[in-house]
This record gives C-alpha cells, structure tokens and sequence, in this order.
C-alpha cells in the first residue's frame, strides 16, 4: 500500500510526493514519459532485466528518455537535490505564486541535471571488484569497515578504490556509510521502540553522542524530536 500525499499538475509537469511502508515491493511497470525523483528519506531497490540499482537517501534518480540526458542517470550532487527540495516545499505549503515557481524550478533541475551528468563510459557496466566494494559497504555498514579493509577484499589500491568509488557513485565511501547508518537509523526510530543507545550501537555509530550528531546533520533534527515527530 502507498501513501499518496500531495500531488499537482503544471506546465506540462506532474509532480507528487509519495511515502511507501518498508519492505513494500510495487508490482513491475515502466515509465514511458521522462521521470524525475528524489529519495526524500529510506531507500529503495529499483531493478531491470539489466541491472539491480539501490537508491539511498538524497539520490536523484532521472529516466530522461533523451530529453535531456541520453542514459540512465543517478546523482547526489546537492545542487540537483536542493532544486527538488524546493519544489517539494512549494508542493506541500502551496501559495498562488507556487505554480510559477514550480515551472521555474522543473527548468532548474534539467539545467543542474545537465552539469552533473557523468560521461557515457561511467554507465557502463562495473568493474567486478567495485561491485563487491559497493555490496560490502551496503551489507556491512554497521561494521567498523576501513578504506585498507575494503580494498584489501576486493583486491585493488585503498586510493584506487576511494577515488574510483567516489567518481561512479557520487559520493565517498565514508559518507555512503554515514547515509547507510541514518537510514536505517530512521527506519528504526519509525518502527520501533528500542532506546537511542540501542539503536546508535545497532547502525554502527560509536556511541550514542556519536549517533545523535551525525543524525541531526543529516536530518536536521535530533534523534528524539525525529521519532516523536513521525509518530505525532
């Protein structure tokens, strides 16, 4: 089941925010018209007859059909996110100025999609070993993993590996790990009552000073006030 919370039409654009309950599988289906979105919060695992993509929190995700990008393409780079937010923002405290706002910011997000949109090489297929990099990190965030650990693993150079990573994927490996930890620790926080130091030790956070730092750079708010608010 899906929660469907705010949705408007303009311009030519339909833009909406929708909210899924964790571990809810949608049934296969494509999009014929170019799609734009963002992960607003969690993660969510998209597959193909090709490939198996996981979106973390903060992924811009676009199937442009060649309107403005030719492939495929994924992206955490904050000036694409920051655009989305702020039509998020016009979505769900419209005015009756939102409209026109909204269209200018559509025509932002293509431009700022445009500025990122990697090289048609990086969407080739992975190379096997950053494969088991990147699942290592998905599977194993929660562990004191290092930059030697991981490159020791899957075989190639620490340095080889940070910069290879950070290029394909768009962000370090520290901080895929720090998005990794908050989102489970936001899955957490909604669904069930374990105390904050529970749950700090759980996501792999150093303590619960530690957890309730790094939580509220990401989310703006402390651990506590994040929990009460979603159960208001």
């Amino acid at each position: 089941m899906s929660f469907h919370l705010a949705a408007r039409d303009f311009g030519g654009f339909s833009l909406a925010h929708n909210r899924y309950p964790p571990h809810y599988d949608l049934p296969n289906h494509d999009h014929p018209t170019a799609s734009i979105y963002l992960v607003l919060a969690g993660s969510h695992i998209e597959k193909s007859e090709r490939q198996t993509r996981e979106y973390c929190e903060g992924t811009t995700a676009a199937r442009d059909h060649g309107l403005v990008i030719d492939e495929p393409h994924e992206t955490t780079d904050p000036e694409v996110s920051g655009v989305l937010r702020r039509a998020y923002r016009e979505l769900r405290a419209p005015d009756d100025v939102s409209v026109l706002a909204l269209d200018v910011l559509m025509f932002e997000v293509f431009i700022a999609l445009q500025r990122t949109d990697r090289p048609r090489e990086q969407l080739k297929q992975l190379p096997r070993w950053l494969s088991v990099a990147s699942e290592i990190v998905r599977e194993r965030f929660a562990e004191s993993l290092s930059l030697t650990t991981i490159a020791s693993e899957v075989g190639v150079h620490p340095v080889y590996l940070a910069t290879t990573f950070r290029r394909q994927f768009g962000q370090t490996i520290g901080d895929r790990i720090r998005s990794l930890r908050v989102t489970r620790a936001r899955h957490e926080l909604q669904w069930t009552a374990k105390p904050l130091s529970e749950i700090a030790l759980d996501c792999g956070f150093a303590d619960l000073s530690h957890f309730c730092r790094t939580f509220k750079k990401s989310a703006g708010v402390t651990p506590g006030a994040y929990r009460t608010a979603f159960r208001s």
